[in-house]
């Protein structure tokens, strides 16, 4: 027995369920030796009460047979809404999920595949859905050949998300992995683009872009890990991004998991579009703990 979140609680996706009363409803992967979807809600986006397993494991031979994970949830029409996650089955693959009241998903299939030779060969994950001038785009993390992570993206286009996956970030000499990320829109209609980097441990670094296509990488890192005993001493990983409400333009909440041998998830708040961070007190989901169905047999 235990909960579904006892090992490991990480990689959300927050949205605003409503403004008036405000609400927040939060999708995160729980561990308790196997992967699953679960959800949260909150009035604050502070302090989050969990409701329980939202995707769970596939049937047997299903591309979500050992793990569900990762979620990114967006409403693709008003009141409609689209769930991305990785089902693990031998690679991991990104499929999809459908909702109208958040709570009940009906499962789609397989979104993204892995590409034979391609730079996501191995594993397709961490999907993260925008839209840039109109195109409707999902950014993702692709494990290729030469066992590195780099950022790719596939684009929409009449109804189908197609196959060819092109290169956003690639992996640069001084650093190991590039992974999931997240995307800013700028004042100046330029686009900042969050992401995890491994550079001997995984944080926080940026790029910029006019287009969404060619990025420059920004100088410096956006969010460092902590010293012993920090929850995220270890690591920074799995970001997600929300404008922070009734806050002056540019007030943007980082939700990420922190590691230091199990996964939490944490936050830290920015004020100049993305630029500088700063870590809030406290943990946003911790191990363990009820909650709806978030408990297993």
């Amino acid at each position: 027995g235990g909960t579904y979140d006892k090992n490991h609680a990480s990689s959300c996706s927050v949205i605003i369920e409503s403004v008036s009363p405000l609400k927040y409803r939060m999708f995160y992967s729980g561990h308790n030796g196997h992967w699953r979807v679960l959800s949260a809600e909150s009035t604050d986006g502070l302090t989050w009460t969990k409701l329980g397993v939202v995707i769970d494991l596939g049937p047997s031979g299903s591309y979500d047979q050992d793990h569900a994970l990762n979620p990114d949830v967006y409403e693709y029409e008003p009141g409609k809404y689209r769930m991305l996650y990785t089902g693990i089955y031998g690679k991991d693959r990104i499929l999809s999920a459908v909702s109208e009241d958040l709570t009940n998903w009906t499962k789609e299939g397989l979104i993204v595949d892995t590409s034979p030779g391609g730079y996501d060969y191995r594993h397709s994950d961490m999907a993260s859905f925008c839209i840039i001038d109109g195109e409707r785009r999902i950014y993702y993390g692709g494990y290729g050949e030469d066992s590195k992570w780099r950022i790719l993206y596939v684009p929409y286009d009449k109804g189908i998300w197609r196959d060819p996956v092109t290169l956003a970030i690639n992996v640069p000499l001084r650093f190991n992995h590039n992974y999931d990320s997240e995307i800013i829109r700028l004042p100046d209609g330029r686009f900042r683009m969050l992401y995890t980097s491994n550079s001997g441990y995984y944080r926080v670094r940026s790029a910029v872009s006019s287009d969404g296509f060619n990025w420059v990488k920004e100088e410096g890192i956006r969010l460092d890990i902590g010293v012993s005993p920090d929850l995220d001493y270890k690591g920074i990983y799995h970001l997600d991004i929300i404008p922070i409400e009734g806050a002056p333009a540019g007030s943007f909440r980082m939700y990420y998991s922190g590691y230091n041998g199990h996964y939490r998830i944490l936050s830290a708040v920015t004020s100049d579009w993305g630029l500088t961070w700063s870590k809030e007190s406290g943990v946003r989901i911790d191990l363990g703990g009820g909650g709806g169905s978030n408990y297993d047999s």
